[in-house]
């Protein structure tokens, strides 16, 4: 290397060593500055800036947190929400600020005759099915039981509180079922033409113990409600808000969404009335309602319709991928 080319060689090194002690010291003076910030925030008891949060997806923990605004927002919009009526299948529950008010249930009167007319149906049951061979030693012995509990439940004091219209009926109801199972006993099996004759006859009078069994319940609850509407404003009934707890079956046609409709003035499940299917816990059911209400909020914002939000929100979507993929031939 040449002389001159070694001394700007080595000048640059200098210059560069320089530079770096320099840079360094900056950093120094910078990290010192800030350590004396943050000992000043702390004595002054301001709180320091949070460093930014690693995620590694994003948007996975955006739908966290939309879940968790969720449930929050929801939880507050059934506190917010009074009076609520929940129905847990046998009595009424009313919510009314602190207060909580339980009906009584329906009246015994009700049980009995509808266990009469479970009685047919369980004859049905155990024989629906089968063919005509003969049954095994624990099935005539379980037979044996039923018509035993089938007589003594034909008692006067089985039946109290019946009128004398619906006792008559009741015996009958019970002598058909005892006659049908101590012909099965004696032939150890049941045909199906039997079985068929069987519920074509008991027809006429399990419709009219559903019709005397719906009588006294829903007029138990009517009277329950007209009680609770007379304590309440005339506001606090046009916001009340009822959800009724059910199995999946008894929803078309509910007995008590239609009664609740009537007295309510609107045309069944909806806005006021939810119905809970499947759901037999009352905090499960009051989350359900938050649902309605903060999705009713939603589908009126964004889509203009509060019950665009109470069916699958993809169904639009789905119904149009349909009938693109899978069109209708032309006739």
């Amino acid at each position: 290397m040449e002389f001159r080319n070694v001394v700007e060689f080595s000048a640059d090194v200098a210059t560069r060593n320089a530079m770096g002690e320099t840079f360094v010291n900056k950093w120094l003076q910078v990290w010192l500055f800030a350590g004396v910030a943050f000992a000043a925030a702390q004595a002054l008891g301001a709180p320091p800036a949070e460093a930014p949060v690693r995620v590694d997806d994003p948007l996975a923990a955006i739908n966290g947190e939309f879940r968790s605004t969720y449930a929050r927002v929801r939880a507050d919009a059934v506190a917010k929400t009074r009076p609520i009526i929940l129905f847990d299948g046998e009595k009424f529950t009313l919510l009314q600020g602190e207060q909580r008010i339980t009906s009584s249930l329906v009246p015994a009167t009700y049980h009995r005759l509808k266990a009469a007319a479970h009685f047919q149906l369980m004859i049905f049951l155990e024989f629906q099915g089968g063919g005509a061979a003969p049954r095994p030693a624990s099935d005539i012995t379980r037979w044996q039981s039923w018509l035993a509990l089938a007589e003594a439940a034909a008692t006067a004091d089985a039946n109290f509180g019946l009128s004398a219209e619906q006792q008559a009926a009741q015996q009958e109801i019970l002598r058909l079922g005892r006659s049908f199972l101590s012909e099965a006993i004696e032939n150890r099996t049941a045909t199906p033409e039997a079985l068929r004759e069987f519920c074509d006859t008991a027809s006429p009078l399990i419709e009219q113990h559903l019709t005397w069994a719906a009588e006294i319940e829903l007029d138990h609850y009517r009277g329950v409600l007209e009680t609770w509407r007379k304590e309440l404003t005339g506001v606090q009934w046009e916001q009340l808000r009822v959800v009724v707890m059910g199995s999946q079956m008894p929803r078309r046609n509910n007995r008590v969404v239609q009664l609740l409709a009537a007295m309510l003035g609107v045309a069944g499940e909806g806005d006021r009335i939810i119905y809970a299917e499947s759901i037999y816990e009352e905090p499960r059911a009051l989350s359900l309602l938050g649902t309605h209400i903060i999705d009713g909020a939603a589908g009126d914002a964004f889509f203009g319709d509060a019950a665009r939000m109470s069916q699958d929100l993809l169904a639009p979507a789905a119904a149009e991928y349909v009938r693109r993929h899978f069109p209708k031939p032309s006739k």
